[in-house]
């Protein structure tokens, strides 16, 4: 009998230095108390919550974890290229792109995303600059952001038909 193990290597982010160190130390905790026990950390499966003050007003984001590290460097600059940015964070690119797409969509109870992209239209290019939006506020407190896909969905046009006895029949064929 031949038994396989298979270990899966995860894609990892450059968490914000906070985190990792609250990271180790639940990891260090959790194995000195279950040492037969392996922990493995998933990035894009995680969420975070974080707390942002934009002017005179505190708003809570439910946010992925890619979406954390995002965020959290504009804490420490305004504006940054989607090249900083995927060097800064480590976020694979199609992730970083969906990631921001999601940041510059329009939010719950808001008109307008958290960041701007710069220029506005077309694809991402890796000279492509964003920020916050200064223009951002929503009448929710608390803001769950989705993990929109990119590139958007395409609207799929619906088939005409030229025959009018198979649309009024829905299809079917009538003898």
């Amino acid at each position: 009998m031949v038994v396989m193990t298979v270990v899966v290597v995860v894609r990892s982010y450059v968490l914000p230095s906070s985190v990792q160190q609250k990271w180790d130390a639940f990891a260090a905790a959790y194995l000195a108390e279950n040492p037969q026990r392996r922990l493995q950390y998933i990035p894009h499966m995680g969420t975070a919550e974080m707390q942002v003050v934009l002017g005179e007003s505190r708003y809570f984001f439910t946010v992925t974890t890619a979406m954390m590290c995002v965020l959290h460097r504009f804490a420490f600059g305004q504006e940054f290229s989607l090249r900083e940015l995927q060097d800064e964070t480590a976020i694979p690119d199609k992730d970083l792109k969906r990631t921001l797409f999601s940041l510059i969509s329009p939010l719950q109870g808001s008109r307008v995303g958290l960041l701007v992209k710069q220029p506005v239209k077309g694809k991402f290019e890796p000279t492509d600059r964003f920020s916050v939006n200064a223009a951002f506020a929503s009448r929710l407190r608390k803001i769950r952001v989705p993990a929109l896909p990119y590139p958007p969905p395409r609207k799929q046009r619906q088939p005409t038909s030229s025959s009018s006895s198979s649309s009024s029949t829905g299809g079917a064929m009538m003898e």
